[in-house]
């Protein structure tokens, strides 16, 4: 096996310009949505600051996760904005696809955490190695959904 591939694999997240982009074009939908709706104007101006205030916390807002390591086998750990460390373990319900990762990770508090992490979040040579062990390296964990899951 390539050196490249072993473990561990450090995985730092950076903000996603095409989450970035659709969120954008969603908070415009709803407002353009209010805007055309036939409610009383002071419910319409009510609605819009909500919108406005979603649409500034969602700019304002850093990934949870700036980092990621799964060492070997299923172990994992995530790094939060304050370096607080969380131990866990992927779940079968991760998925991976050209230019998309969802990981579906369970924490020793049996908490589960959801990653969503398009193409343009990590580097495109990190992106690779991450989708490379998902799927060669680990092709259980991505078998279909189970009513164990």
């Amino acid at each position: 096996m390539s050196k490249e591939y072993a473990s561990p694999l450090t995985l730092e997240f950076k903000r996603s310009k095409v989450i970035q982009f659709y969120l954008s074009g969603i908070h415009m939908l709803a407002a353009t949505a209010v805007l055309i709706s036939t409610v009383a104007v002071f419910i319409k101006v009510i609605v819009l600051v909500f919108l406005l205030i979603s649409f500034v916390f969602q700019k304002s807002r850093s990934c949870q996760y700036k980092k990621l390591i799964w060492l070997k086998e299923n172990d994992w750990v995530l790094f939060d904005a304050s370096d607080n460390e969380v131990n866990a373990n992927l779940r079968p319900l991760s998925f991976s696809c050209s230019w998309l990762v969802i990981l579906a990770l369970r924490t020793e508090n049996n908490n589960v955490i959801n990653l969503l992490v398009p193409f343009d979040a990590l580097s495109k040579e990190s992106f690779r190695q991450l989708k490379v062990k998902l799927t060669i390296l680990k092709p259980d964990l991505l078998k279909p959904l189970t009513d164990e899951d």
